[in-house]
């Protein structure tokens, strides 16, 4: 009998501590979910914090998520309304439509609006850089539409578009370059950087102006970016703050390198916004399996412990959608549009 007792006890004490050890590693979701309050929006969770944003369509807002968009967030970035082919196709025609009416809905609901993006090595028309016979626009003619481009665009929104991404993705991803040879750089230099800050200005000098890129948080690229940044200052270009855009994974965020970025960017006396705010699953960036969703919680939940610590130097942060047509919203909102574990995590680091 005493050995049995002893087994049973052996026994007993190994399936109560399988107990616990599953009970531990999964605490972190129960701590998160807990205080989940279903009435709590990221807009009103947020307000003392800072803007929450996404980024949208017009098909966004006349679809049956318009209710979603203006309840839960308080700020609009256009995912692509502000482009330049999108905005000004040809040279004497410009469509302001989608800009517009995504413009007119935000402030209808009392939301800010941030402009993305001005001028952008991609998505130009073929008229801006290049002629009838297929050569590349002379260096004055280039500067002519720039400015003119941006003394219409910016000039129509003046007092309404509260944010610009002025210039988008600059800077070389190679260590060993500094500038992204666009065709903006070939034709004007270094240049064109400094004149579409200057010339937004000069359309708004009280519209905050960003410069926005990704992996703006890794050592190498942030310091080439502060080098910009410098030389910017040196000559007196107006600039306000950096867009940190937020296309991680689950695996290759790092914390560490974003709070070392924001504190050295507010050292320069910039703004910080976390832009284009996307975290997926290196594997499959749209997987909803209950492993994925649970890892996506965390992760969210710490990043945005970061952010309220360092709520007083970021102005901003802005969601940017799935590339799944079906799942808009994910990770946040399920295909239903109804908040998900990792909507919630969010909540509860507030």
């Amino acid at each position: 009998m005493n050995k049995l007792k002893k087994k049973d006890f052996k026994i007993n004490t190994a399936f109560y501590s399988l107990l616990l050890l599953l009970f531990s590693c999964s605490c972190s979701h129960i701590t998160k979910d807990k205080v989940y309050n279903s009435n709590l929006t990221l807009r009103s969770s947020f307000t003392s914090s800072f803007p929450i944003g996404l980024g949208i369509h017009l098909s966004n807002i006349i679809s049956d998520s318009s209710h979603l968009i203006s309840n839960y967030f308080n700020s609009i970035s256009t995912a692509n309304a502000f482009k330049f082919e999108a905005i000004h196709p040809h040279l004497d025609e410009y469509d302001f439509e989608e800009a517009d009416s995504i413009v007119a809905f935000a402030l209808q609901n009392n939301m800010r609006v941030r402009g993305h993006t001005l001028i952008w090595g991609n998505r130009n028309p073929y008229w801006l850089i290049w002629d009838e016979k297929g050569n590349t626009v002379y260096r004055t003619v280039l500067e002519r539409r720039l400015k003119e481009h941006i003394m219409k665009v910016v000039g129509r929104y003046k007092g309404r578009v509260e944010v610009w991404d002025v210039v988008n993705e600059a800077i070389y991803d190679n260590n060993k370059e500094f500038l992204k040879p666009t065709i903006w750089y070939k034709i004007l230099g270094e240049e064109y950087i400094y004149k579409s800050f200057q010339f937004t200005h000069e359309a708004d000098s009280n519209a905050h102006l960003f410069y926005n890129d990704y992996n703006a948080e890794q050592p190498a690229k942030r310091d080439r970016i502060v080098r910009l940044i410098k030389s910017m200052k040196d000559r007196n270009i107006p600039i306000y703050g950096i867009g940190i855009q937020g296309h991680w994974t689950t695996e290759n965020l790092n914390l560490s390198d974003l709070e070392s970025a924001i504190d050295i960017y507010s050292a320069m006396g910039l703004q910080v916004q976390i832009t284009e705010l996307h975290i997926t699953n290196p594997l499959d960036p749209n997987a909803t399996d209950s492993e994925t969703m649970n890892q996506l919680a965390d992760v969210y939940h710490d990043l945005f412990n970061i952010l309220l610590k360092h709520k007083h130097q970021i102005t901003g942060v802005t969601f940017w959608e799935s590339e799944s047509p079906k799942n808009r919203y994910y990770p946040l909102f399920d295909i239903n549009l109804k908040p998900t574990q990792v909507y919630q995590s969010i909540i509860n680091a507030n």
